[in-house]
């Protein structure tokens, strides 16, 4: 099948699922917590040099990225604000 073709029958195949009312790009992201509310949970704990392991889910653009060799520091930002995040690479 010829490239042209393939696109084409693509999409006609989306758009019959359309027309039945099935998205065919489901989506979904849970996530735990905003920059605010880590800020809010955290900073104290960051100025009295309390470290913890905790996990948290979150969603944002990534605006800046450091590398400090093994050592990476990312900007991660959303709709309340910035946060700033470390990976280690193993």
């Amino acid at each position: 099948m010829a490239e042209k073709e393939l696109k084409e029958s693509k999409l006609l195949h989306l758009k019959k699922l359309q027309e039945l009312g099935i998205n065919a790009f489901p989506y979904s992201f849970k996530k735990t917590h905003s920059a605010k509310q880590l800020h809010e949970e955290f900073d104290s704990k960051i100025k009295e040099n309390e470290f913890t392991k905790h996990k948290t889910i979150i969603a944002g653009r990534i605006m800046g990225k450091r590398e400090f060799g093994k050592l990476n520091f990312l900007d991660i930002v959303d709709e309340t604000g910035k946060i700033q995040a470390s990976i280690r690479k193993g």
